[in-house]
């Protein structure tokens, strides 16, 4: 039995809530511009949708959770800590994990996702950096948790897959080989009916699609390098 210590963020419940204040301000800015015609006012709901972003940080601390996790032979014992204390506690059993994947969304975390037998998932993404003194680097967590279920399946007949990440996959490569034919596309048909500079939108969706191609080449390079080794 392995005990370790590591902080984790809620990415999904992160993205949701930013994503609502996003088009909450968003779609108050538009009716303020077209609906209530008020040219101030619209300017002040883009004011209020940019002003956490010096603030990004601080509230990304907000969804920092301690993650105390066990190894066991045959299952993980997780229980999560919120900032005000509050605990709460699950087991997964390796009997219901079908197949899980490692991932890399950003140079501050790295993810582990199961994918359950009841076409569920469960994601948990450690930072890299340590809080504390006792927290576990991320790279040993991750090796441990791999380790145990490689044990596991020399054991049992079910075996419990090791599976690319989505960006990592065919799929994956579609859905980015699409995007930028799309991005090429707009730029082509921009610069034919327009004698005005590219917009920002351009720029940034260009930046997003450099970043999944680094995203997608960090996921497969461990995928393979990791798969080969098994």
């Amino acid at each position: 039995m392995n005990k370790m210590q590591i902080h984790i963020l809620y990415r999904k419940e992160f993205f949701i809530k930013a994503i609502t204040y996003i088009l909450v301000c968003s779609l108050l800015g538009i009716l303020s511009m077209y609906v209530i015609k008020s040219k101030p006012l619209s300017i002040l709901f883009l004011m209020v949708m940019i002003i956490p972003i010096p603030f990004l940080k601080l509230l990304l601390n907000i969804f920092r959770k301690k993650m105390h996790l066990q190894i066991f032979f045959d299952h993980l014992q997780i229980l999560i800590e919120n900032h005000k204390g509050y605990q709460t506690e699950k087991r997964i059993d390796f009997t219901d994990i079908k197949s899980y994947s490692v991932q890399f969304p950003s140079e501050k975390f790295s993810s582990i996702k199961f994918n359950l037998t009841t076409n569920k998932s469960l994601e948990y993404s450690f930072y890299n950096n340590a809080f504390s003194k006792e927290d576990i680097g991320v790279t040993e967590l991750i090796d441990s948790v791999h380790e145990s279920i490689k044990k596991y399946n020399r054991s049992e007949s079910n075996k419990i897959l090791f599976v690319p990440a989505f960006y990592a996959t065919t799929k994956g490569l579609v859905l980015i080989s699409s995007l930028i034919i799309f991005l090429l596309i707009g730029v082509f048909l921009y610069a034919l009916y327009s004698s005005k500079s590219l917009p920002v939108t351009f720029i940034f969706s260009l930046i997003l699609i450099g970043q999944l191609l680094l995203r997608r080449n960090k996921d497969f390079n461990y995928y393979k390098k990791t798969n080969t080794q098994d």
